[in-house]
């Protein structure tokens, strides 16, 4: 079987090797920030600190459910986001095309679109606690 002139097998070496070296390339990027956070004097616990993307601050494991709903729902909201956001941009775009928009219609939506993904995103606060 051939895709593009490529054999199947081609095909999930290269994307193998793809994967590989993005997660290489993002490990030496890692080694690299922790490296510089030593070299600022900071200790080891906060260059791993600093670099990590979650870190777990307490020892009850209890709370690792709520973690993973808030962040569940941090992923919802996201994707509610940049929907809204794309939806803004298609509708004066088709508005643009059809030369039914002018330019400050479009600034005042681009920034009312703004401040909804922001009240938006203010969710997450209330359901925190």
């Amino acid at each position: 079987m051939a895709y593009l002139g490529f054999s199947i097998n081609v095909v999930t070496l290269l994307a193998l090797s793809l994967v590989i070296g993005v997660l290489v390339d993002d490990a030496i990027v890692e080694v690299e920030n922790i490296v510089r956070h030593l070299r600022m004097g900071k200790s080891p616990y906060q260059a791993a600190m600093e670099a990590a993307d979650v870190v777990v601050m307490n020892d009850d494991l209890r709370r690792l459910p709520e973690t993973i709903r808030l962040s569940k729902q941090t992923h919802i909201i996201l994707w509610q986001n940049i929907t809204l956001a794309l939806g803004i941009k298609a509708v004066f775009l088709l508005m643009a095309i059809f030369d039914d928009a002018s330019m400050w219609m479009a600034v005042f939506a681009d920034m009312g679109a703004s401040l909804l993904v922001v009240f938006n995103g203010l969710r997450l606060l209330k359901t925190a606690k």
